[in-house]
């Protein structure tokens, strides 16, 4: 990093496989700085390694990430546009064309929109939609899933789900292991805060084996 006038040039810089180049304006009181006024940033993952995600382990999750996006505007009111993609991408055995691409966008009004497509598949996750805290749509192959969350309540329609390789719940609790079959159609309510899910399934050929 140098000093470049009252800026901050980021030549250079790499984090968690992420490359970070560009400007960092700080905010100034008196002649000194106090904090960052303002961020101008390139940023750049490739074939980052999903497996490597510290996810629950109910789903397996694999693929290789990338993105290129530019983030922009002072701490508070941060912008982000890019571009990201998915190669290889598979949730247990359910697997999703490759790549997956598609744009990602970020503002505090607006929110966040990651909306990833490849053929028929599509991977879509939005945040402050209308009266939804979060929406959620997942297509692969037969596949389908549509989700969102309202305050403490999630509610989530699933067809023709794969159960192979999923742990319900997480390996090793209670010796109850791993299930198989699909779920042909699923309708699932719930809440965050006070656990409770209510749920209404329909479930092809389902087998049980244990770990």
């Amino acid at each position: 990093s140098d000093v470049c006038s009252s800026d901050l040039l980021v030549r250079q810089a790499q984090t968690a496989g992420l490359a970070v180049q560009g400007r960092v304006t700080p905010q100034w009181r008196r002649g000194k700085p106090v904090g960052i006024g303002k961020l101008d940033l390139n940023l750049r993952a490739r074939d980052f390694n999903l497996a490597a995600l510290p996810l629950p382990d109910l789903v397996p999750v694999t693929g290789l990430a990338s993105l290129q996006a530019h983030l922009l505007g002072s701490p508070s009111a941060l912008t982000l546009q890019g571009q990201a993609s998915l190669g290889g991408l598979a949730l247990g055995d359910l697997a999703f064309a490759s790549p997956l691409q598609g744009p990602v966008r970020f503002s505090p009004s607006q929110g966040l929109v990651v909306d990833l497509q490849g053929g028929k598949d599509q991977l879509r996750v939005a945040t402050h939609q209308g009266d939804r805290d979060i929406d959620v749509l997942i297509r692969g192959g037969q596949a389908y899933a549509a989700g969102y969350t309202q305050g403490d309540r999630f509610f989530a329609e699933v067809k023709q789900l794969p159960l192979n390789r999923l742990k319900l719940p997480q390996a090793g609790i209670n010796g109850i292991g791993t299930f198989s079959g699909t779920v042909e159609t699923a309708t699932i309510q719930g809440n965050w805060r006070n656990p409770s899910i209510a749920a209404d399934f329909d479930i092809l050929k389902i087998g049980r084996a244990h770990v």
